[in-house]
């Protein structure tokens, strides 16, 4: 068996499940509630859309300006956002990825305890 292969495909699996992760709904909203929806996309909250909430419509903006995927070498992940004012554009990147590493901290916390209960 070539042990490369399998090692590759599981890296590539995992590091599709991490993109996943960022890119989660739940993140975006966590960050644009953080950093402020009136910071990052200020018209969204002075002139609301009709049919949507400004939430909602900022996290469709965000989907919009957030790059993220594998790097095309190694195991890292590449993440982009973009903005008008650098000075957002790099607090919302840094606020996501926090949340990111929070969620992947209180994961293996999980995991953890959960092997910890079944061991004898």
């Amino acid at each position: 068996m070539d042990t490369r292969r399998s090692s590759s495909v599981a890296l590539t699996d995992i590091l599709s499940a991490e993109v996943r992760i960022l890119e989660s709904r739940e993140l975006k909203e966590r960050t644009l509630q953080a950093v402020g929806l009136e910071n990052i996309y200020p018209d969204l909250v002075t002139s609301p859309p009709k049919h949507i909430t400004p939430m909602e419509a900022g996290i469709l903006r965000f989907e919009k300006k957030l790059t993220v995927r594998p790097a095309q070498k190694g195991n890292i992940i590449e993440a982009k956002y973009e903005h008008e004012d650098p000075s957002i554009a790099s607090r919302t990147l840094n606020q996501i990825i926090a949340f990111y590493l929070e969620k992947r901290i209180e994961a293996y916390k999980e995991k953890t305890e959960t092997v910890r209960r079944y061991e004898f």
